[in-house]
């Protein structure tokens, strides 16, 4: 389905919502009838604004990707960092490193997950798809936890001025990354496409994911942002397709350097010194983070 096409059929099913809704909304009726009848009067067997079973279908992945990554993500992310501050709060210096102790307790590794669910086959399943959401609005919810960063750790004191105006500039940012890369990527991808050469293509599309992270990153975003952004721009392009086909074996390689990076990072005489300690708080983070986002799930009908 072509795009313009999507978002015209969005339009269509939203706007039809919108008055029919407000209409059983005098009725004194339920608005969730009213987009019942909505979706009758519009799919392929009402008037046929949207004919294709197909898009309908699309259309209702796209309503539960959302409810799971909105709903699922704040309620996981909420829930796991309140507890998480109200368990470490007796331990730390002040409530602000508890709710920083909770919210980095609420993150998860996307890279790791992804890669388990690919390993057992279930990242199209519908557990994937719903640990994606979640996953999806944690990548998110760091850029805010990354401006509030130096509040919660102390280093300086809050100031609704200058943070409004942070917000401001990341918003700004962001929305030019955007425009620059969905103006600039297609183009370049197309110009690769007629060289002919598998090796230029490849560079190209590293090249435009690469530049995309590092233009978040000089915004003071972080590059992960970036990198999601840079998908969600190459997944629109017509040759998305020859892109996943072509970069897909580099993958694992990525992911392998990223596991030696954490790897690196872990200090062997620390880890054998607090053994205890730390194999007690990785059993309950994981213990608590399960039944956490199980409860949540389960909340939203899954």
């Amino acid at each position: 389905m072509e795009t313009s096409t999507f978002l015209r059929d969005l339009v269509v099913l939203f706007g039809i919502a919108v008055v029919v809704s407000y209409v059983f909304r005098v009725l004194r009726l339920s608005s969730i009838a009213g987009f019942l009848v909505a979706g009758a009067l519009v799919g392929p067997f009402g008037l046929r604004l949207i004919s294709s079973v197909a898009e309908v279908e699309r259309i209702a992945e796209i309503g539960v990707m959302l409810r799971l990554a909105l709903g699922g993500g704040s309620l996981q992310m909420l829930i796991t960092a309140a507890i998480t501050a109200l368990i470490v709060g007796p331990w730390v210096q002040s409530s602000r490193l508890a709710l920083f102790s909770g919210i980095l307790v609420a993150l998860s590794s996307t890279v790791i997950a992804l890669r388990l669910l690919y390993e057992r086959g279930q990242a199209f399943a519908p557990q994937g798809s719903t640990a994606l959401a979640i996953l999806v609005f944690q990548d998110i919810a760091v850029v805010p936890a990354m401006m509030f960063l130096p509040i919660l750790t102390g280093q300086q004191s809050f100031d609704l001025q200058s943070f409004a105006a942070t917000l401001a500039v990341s918003l700004v940012a962001v929305v030019a990354i955007l425009i620059v890369a969905w103006f600039v990527a297609p183009r370049v991808i197309a110009a690769t496409i007629a060289a002919r050469s598998r090796d230029i293509f490849i560079l190209s599309v590293i090249v435009i994911v690469l530049g995309i992270a590092y233009l978040t990153s000089r915004a003071g975003l972080s590059t992960g942002l970036g990198a999601f952004v840079a998908g969600i721009v190459i997944s629109d392009s017509e040759y998305s397709h020859q892109v996943l086909a072509d970069v897909l074996p580099f993958r694992e390689t990525f992911n392998s350097l990223f596991f030696v990076s954490i790897g690196m990072l872990l200090n062997p005489s620390f880890l054998a010194s607090n053994l205890v300690v730390v194999l007690l708080c990785a059993l309950a983070v994981l213990a608590g983070k399960t039944v956490i986002t199980a409860g949540v799930v389960s909340l939203l009908g899954m």
